[in-house]
């Protein structure tokens, strides 16, 4: 089997690899990382001194792939309220989150995540907000695909559920389809599915408020204070309007996504587009009725916004240059505009957005159609 040693750093080394230029390691930019506003004051002062520039210059990142590469901070307020501005905070989050602690000091909660799954990045969002209220976790990450041995040539055929067990024996035992996301509680919960995994932290936080980690006394404040970041809201109503559009997220707009990909030809993909367009209009009223600006609920971020906004960023990046698509700047779609500029800017979910070059090389099987992943054979079949 694999070391725990082995499952945290080698596997990130070999399998993962991480944007020239931006590896923060465990040094003064993964820690600035963890102190949001110290971190954006930082690099907006080393910007103004053009020190960043020089760095990525000297580590050849000015551009990759003919996109240029720009450095978001999480907490400075420059937001990608367009979806164009490449941003590459998420290598340095999963260097921070990946490394190994000595025996004894490991965090209990473990998270199973591939840094180019949407639906894993819901999972992974959501624990970057509890991160802001004093959780600590750990990042593995996982490759589920056959490894190409190149850092910027992936794959989407999936390697077998032995071939993953073998590889990763305690993500399988968490995950038994082998599919991320999944999270594990120290040896005795583990739990799977992007809802699933999401709707355990909003509840796993709601326990802090009573003092209650896994039912036991916890007396720490930070932990406490940990109830504020529960992304489902109180009321009823309220949670079943955040269940509703995530409903309508996953059966009405995420599969056209990856039909729009995967259609063999124009006219496919054209009507697959119109059907997405068609999504994200029906979604653009349901928020109106909720909110008229800020996130899905207006002030307070939830779940709701954790449905859409992996495959929302994904439209600017993959089908931006596949399919030459963008979300009309018209009425129809207004609300949803508004509400991505408040959601990108959220340091906890922009925490999470890696380089788009590398999502753009990620999903060149899906755009070519030889894709054989699990989202390609069921979500993303097209008869065309």
């Amino acid at each position: 089997g694999t070391s725990r040693g082995q499952l945290r750093r080698g596997d990130w080394r070999s399998e993962e690899p991480r944007a020239r230029g931006l590896h923060g390691g465990v040094g003064a930019p993964a820690l600035l990382l963890r102190f949001g506003e110290v971190w954006g004051i930082f690099l907006r002062c080393w910007l103004s001194f053009g020190l960043l520039d020089e760095e990525l210059e000297e580590e050849g990142c000015g551009q990759a792939g003919g996109v240029e590469l720009e450095l978001m901070c999480p907490h400075s307020g420059n937001g990608t309220a367009n979806g164009e501005a490449p941003v590459v905070s998420g290598e340095q989050t999963i260097e921070m989150r990946s490394m190994s602690l000595p025996e004894g000091k490991a965090h209990a909660i473990k998270l199973y995540c591939a840094w180019f799954c949407p639906y894993a990045q819901r999972a992974w969002a959501h624990l970057e907000e509890l991160v802001d209220y004093g959780l600590e976790y750990t990042y593995i990450p996982i490759n589920p695909y056959v490894d190409t041995g190149k850092d910027d040539i992936f794959t989407k055929q999936p390697l077998t559920l032995e071939q993953k067990s073998a590889k990763y024996p305690e993500f399988v035992a968490a995950s038994p389809r082998g599919l991320v996301p999944a999270i594990s509680v120290d040896e005795d919960v583990a739990v799977n599915d992007s809802w699933v995994c999401c709707e355990f932290l909003s509840e796993f936080a709601e326990l802090q408020q009573n003092g209650l980690k896994r039912g036991k006394p916890d007396a720490d404040s930070k932990v406490s204070k940990m109830a504020l970041a529960s992304l489902m809201p109180k009321g009823a109503h309220d949670r079943a309007k955040v269940r509703m559009f995530w409903e309508h997220c996953g059966s009405q707009v995420i599969p056209f996504f990856y039909k729009s990909l995967m259609a063999k030809d124009q006219e496919g993909r054209e009507a697959a587009l119109e059907s997405l367009r068609a999504g994200l209009r029906k979604a653009n009223e349901m928020m109106l009725r909720v909110s008229s600006s800020g996130y899905f609920l207006g002030d307070r971020y939830s779940m709701a916004d954790l449905a859409l906004g992996p495959w929302w960023q994904r439209f600017y990046v993959i089908l931006k240059t596949y399919r030459q698509f963008e979300v009309p700047q018209t009425a129809e779609y207004s609300r949803l505009h508004d509400w991505w500029r408040n959601v990108s800017k959220r340091p906890s979910f922009a925490r999470t957005i890696v380089s788009h070059d590398r999502l753009v090389n990620n999903y060149r099987e899906y755009a070519d159609g030889s894709a054989t992943s699990e989202v390609a054979r069921t979500i993303g079949k097209v008869d065309r």
